[in-house]
């Protein structure tokens, strides 16, 4: 990175660099800017999309997570500006990710009973049971892909049941909502995943429909019938579905695939996390260091200052949280490495503040009972690393087009 300004709006000493989060990115190589983002002060202007702030040390991306009122996640202009996308994202707004305090209160409270830490009780015989249902499969098999026989699998199927969709739909439903963080913007990539998705979005609308005349007891029926903010439209039902289906998908399958990856290589920790006690533990130490989902956008609410560079109402902010947040060694001793014993241990995995990820209980819960199971079954599966596909673009999610794997009679 090298000091500069871009027009009035930067400093004489402001960091920049040319950063596009869309472009294709290997690890290695946005860990590296990561690791220069963080010595050169954690802040930094990129170019990219018209120009916008990039911000990596875990105190700055913390700041920025913790003051909504400062650093916005809503859209503007209709939806066709700001939100947690740069650019802004194509779909409608999601809620209530991108819905401001306090609006987005009444919205998240919706999910709780299907998303909070209270329902998950409820939810693990269900998750074991498409787990075990998936690692049957793979027993059948014994060559299988760690990313779609079971990443992928897990979450989508347990999604398709919060939804109220048949569990055979999780391919077709996944797929575009997988590919949509491995394509460039305006490639015909990206335009045949949205042919892809606006068919999602046609079925997950007539699922909404269906339920408005036979209610059922999923999270979609719990949503039309919802009287609090206020009756719901058919947009904003389809908007928190989307923010289900783009929230705990991806992510945890991603967390899922990589967490494999690690463990092939660690005996000792595979032990310990099929023995059980200190699986939670585990689990939330592999999640701080891989970091699914690994950036996400702001917008800047009126002129302040940020790691000490002025920043301007209506700039926008990246935040880079794999390389920079998470890995930060002013916050984590040993960043780079998995220490499940670590007494410092509050990441930014789930996001923070306000729009912490509604989520999140149910992608620990997803990830415990898939691993555990995984490795007590499978202790001794081989990872074909060389044959993995990671996702061209890293910058946005670390994940896997393909991993082949294999394992051993059961």
């Amino acid at each position: 990175m090298s000091a500069g300004s871009a027009g009035t709006a930067l400093g004489p000493r402001c960091p920049r660099l040319h950063f596009d989060h869309h472009a294709p990115n290997e690890r290695a190589a946005l860990e590296r800017l990561c690791a220069d983002l963080r010595r050169d002060g954690g802040i930094a202007w990129s170019d990219a999309y018209d120009g916008f702030w990039v911000v990596g040390g875990f105190d700055l991306v913390d700041e920025v997570l913790r003051n909504p009122a400062l650093f916005f996640s809503g859209r503007r202009d209709g939806g066709r500006s700001a939100g947690l996308g740069i650019p802004t994202f194509r779909t409608p707004a999601f809620i209530p990710g991108e819905v401001d305090p306090p609006d987005h209160r009444p919205y998240r409270d919706l999910l709780l009973p299907f998303l909070g830490k209270s329902a998950m009780a409820g939810l693990a015989p269900v998750v074991a049971e498409i787990v075990d249902g998936l690692l049957e499969d793979i027993a059948r098999k014994r060559a299988f892909d760690v990313v779609s026989d079971l990443g992928n699998a897990v979450p989508g199927i347990v999604t398709m049941h919060l939804l109220g969709l048949p569990y055979e739909a999780w391919g077709r439903i996944v797929r575009p909502v997988h590919d949509t963080h491995n394509v460039e913007p305006g490639s015909a990539a990206a335009a045949e995943v949205q042919r892809q998705m606006d068919a999602v979005l046609g079925e997950l609308t007539d699922l909404i429909a269906r339920r408005r005349r036979e209610p059922a007891d999923d999270l979609t029926s719990h949503l039309v019938r919802a009287s609090e903010p206020h009756a719901l439209d058919d947009h904003e039902v389809l908007s928190l579905q989307l923010a289900v289906l783009f929230g705990g998908v991806g992510t945890t399958a991603e967390a899922i695939a990589n967490s494999l990856l690690y463990l092939q290589h660690d005996a000792a920790l595979r032990a310990r996390l099929a023995e059980g006690p200190h699986a939670a533990d585990i689990v939330e130490e592999l999640l701080r260091y891989i970091t699914p989902a690994q950036s996400s956008a702001r917008t800047v609410a009126r002129d302040t200052e940020l790691g000490g560079q002025r920043l301007h109402g209506g700039q926008r902010i990246l935040l880079l949280l794999l390389g920079s947040a998470n890995r930060d060694a002013q916050r984590f001793d040993r960043p780079d490495a998995v220490l499940p014993d670590r007494e410092r241990r509050r990441h930014v995995v789930f996001g923070g503040g306000v729009h912490t990820c509604t989520g999140q209980w149910l992608a620990r819960l997803e990830l415990t009972t898939t691993l555990r199971a995984f490795v007590r079954r499978f202790p001794d599966y081989r990872i074909d690393e060389n044959a993995a596909v990671p996702f061209a673009v890293q910058s946005i999610h670390a994940g896997w087009l393909g991993m082949p794997a294999v394992v051993e009679a059961s």
